[in-house]
């Protein structure tokens, strides 16, 4: 069913939309300060000899084992609550099927088809339920990792001589773009291996 559906995949592929994207304070800030100087001085001049990167939020998701773990962490916590869903699932297609039967009268037609309507209004209630719920979950265990991730990224970009950093694939009016200055898989690289020295 497509409640079912929907449900799995928010927990497999990890609540994209809850992650750096919606961070106010995140990744979508501008690592330095928009506010020019009144006359040009030496960090001016640094600004303007410094380089552009890009990096895709998407895959800072899927590819940092600190979050990883926070997905396992919340499928695993939600896993009894998937079995219910996928049992209501097993059984709206088992009734689904009955009721394309010739064969019932109008009295089981109907139970059956009662049966179902309910089940199926059981169902999208829990899933939606569930959905809300392991959603706060991750952002709960998110939050102060994103802000782990963001400080990390200022000082990676610092070492790199990177004076902005925009995020893929939503950047406003990107036309174009080198793709050596995408910075993705090195920061995942980077901040991977910070990870496990601590």
């Amino acid at each position: 069913m497509i409640k079912l559906f929907l449900f799995a995949l928010v927990l497999v592929l990890g609540f994209t939309s809850t992650s750096f994207s919606q961070n106010s304070s995140g990744l979508n800030q501008p690592l330095i300060s928009q506010n020019k100087p009144d006359k040009p001085d030496k960090s001016n001049k640094a600004l303007v000899e410094g380089k552009v990167a890009f990096i895709d939020l998407q895959t800072l998701d899927t590819n940092i084992l600190e979050i990883k773990k926070q997905y396992d962490k919340v499928q695993q916590e939600f896993q009894a609550s998937f079995n219910e869903l996928k049992n209501l699932d097993e059984q709206l297609v088992k009734l689904q099927e009955e009721l394309k039967s010739n064969a019932l009268n109008e009295k089981i037609y109907r139970d059956k088809l009662n049966l179902f309507q309910t089940l199926k209004k059981n169902l999208d209630i829990k899933a939606e339920y569930y959905k809300q719920s392991s959603q706060a979950r991750l952002e709960q265990y998110l939050a102060p990792i994103r802000d782990k991730v963001f400080k990390s990224l200022q000082v990676y970009a610092k070492q790199k001589g990177i004076i902005a950093v925009f995020s893929l694939p939503d950047s406003n009016n990107l036309i174009f773009y080198d793709d050596s200055n995408n910075i993705t898989e090195d920061f995942i690289k980077d901040y991977n291996l910070h990870s496990l020295e601590k």
